[in-house]
């Protein structure tokens, strides 16, 4: 892990007291990320901003030494159908995450979460996923 990841992870940690929230932004979903961010959702903006920091990386990627899937081995090329998941604090407004692709087969998968969930344990080994069964609450 470089230095730069276990920083991020470190931040992550910190921001959220342990707890993230995984976005996972399938293959032809960023245009339509993009759009909402140019008509002024902050929160898009702030997700387009990470996965197209991800593209870039794998765009400018040297050939021989191309960006890799954040679940498994294979490397993942311009071209290649990928998906971006994108690792933030469970806070309001965060200011910083972890960018990461998901390559064509992983990106493939019928459970593209739990492929992203693969990914961050990968990183964070001691991450625990939690799973909201109701997002937006009841009555008690």
């Amino acid at each position: 892990m470089t230095a730069e990841l276990r920083e991020a992870v470190a931040r992550l940690r910190t921001d959220s007291g342990g707890t993230f929230e995984l976005i996972i932004i399938r293959p032809g979903d960023l245009r339509r990320l993009c759009v909402d961010a140019a008509l002024g959702s902050e929160d898009a903006a702030r997700l387009a901003t990470m996965a197209l920091r991800a593209v870039e990386n794998v765009v400018s990627a040297p050939r021989k030494k191309p960006a890799l899937c954040g679940c498994c081995p294979r490397a993942v090329r311009k071209r290649n159908r990928y998906a971006i998941g994108l690792a933030l604090p469970w806070t309001d407004g965060p200011a910083h995450g972890i960018a990461f692709v998901l390559c064509e087969k992983c990106a493939a998968d019928s459970d593209l979460l739990a492929r992203g969930i693969a990914a961050m344990k990968r990183i964070w080994p001691d991450a625990r996923p939690v799973t909201l069964t109701h997002p937006a609450g009841g009555q008690a």
